[in-house]
């Protein structure tokens, strides 16, 4: 392995935690659980011109202590070959690492153009809906379980409209085959915001999914930015 990077609270299992692995020549696989539109598992290869420049990062690295990580907080481990370093996750380390890291994150867009087993969700242009479906030729398999949806509505540069949480038997149940390749579902979001100008809705759903012999959380989450007055 080149580089790669497992996120998690301390599970003993790969899949409790999103996951990164970089081969030498360039294949990736990556475990995408939350804060992104399409989440899931993505595999490919880099360009050849980025994976070099990881493999030049990689060569510059010397050993560093893990840092200090709070009690129960989510960790992230980097690996490159032999070397490996803790931070406390979505944390930069210094020197040579931070490097390897910032470049390695900034790569992660495009891997997830390439998905194997993943979920894409949408929001209408009303924010009367939200559409979950399957993309990538593999499918994965969804947990009869009800989805959890968060909504938040923004006006100006996050300026809080409000808040909804879909109640309890608002939202579809997966049934048998939920995940397969071709499978959707559509999310009625029945809250009391209106799109207008300089308006934004955040969405996130949440469901179990079942993966490497196990259940992993999944996260899908649309949140379109607002621009910056100060810009």
């Amino acid at each position: 392995m080149l580089v790669g990077y497992d996120i998690g609270g301390g599970g003993l299992r790969l899949f409790d935690g999103e996951h990164l692995r970089v081969s030498e020549d360039g294949k990736f696989e990556l475990w995408l659980l939350s804060e992104a539109p399409v989440v899931g598992r993505f595999r490919g290869r880099l360009a050849a011109a980025s994976t070099a420049e990881l493999a030049r990062l990689a060569g510059r690295l010397l050993p560093e202590p893990d840092a200090l990580l709070p009690p129960g907080g989510h960790s992230e481990r980097w690996i490159a070959g032999a070397a490996s370093i803790a931070v406390p996750a979505g944390r930069t380390p210094g020197g040579a690492w931070g490097d390897l890291v910032t470049a390695a994150r900034d790569l992660v867009d495009a891997m997830t153009e390439h998905p194997a087993a993943a979920l894409s969700l949408s929001v209408a242009g009303d924010w009367r809906s939200a559409t979950l479906r399957s993309v990538g030729s593999e499918g994965l398999a969804v947990a009869a379980e009800p989805f959890t949806v968060q909504v938040a509505a923004w006006s100006g540069y996050y300026e809080p409209v409000g808040t909804w949480d879909a109640p309890t038997g608002s939202v579809p149940v997966p049934s048998h085959g939920a995940g397969a390749p071709g499978w959707s579902v559509e999310i009625p979001l029945a809250h009391d915001f209106t799109p207008g100008p300089g308006r934004v809705l955040h969405v996130k759903v949440g469901l179990t999914v079942l993966a490497d012999g196990g259940r992993a959380r999944l996260v899908a989450t649309v949140a379109p930015p607002m621009a910056d007055p100060e810009g």
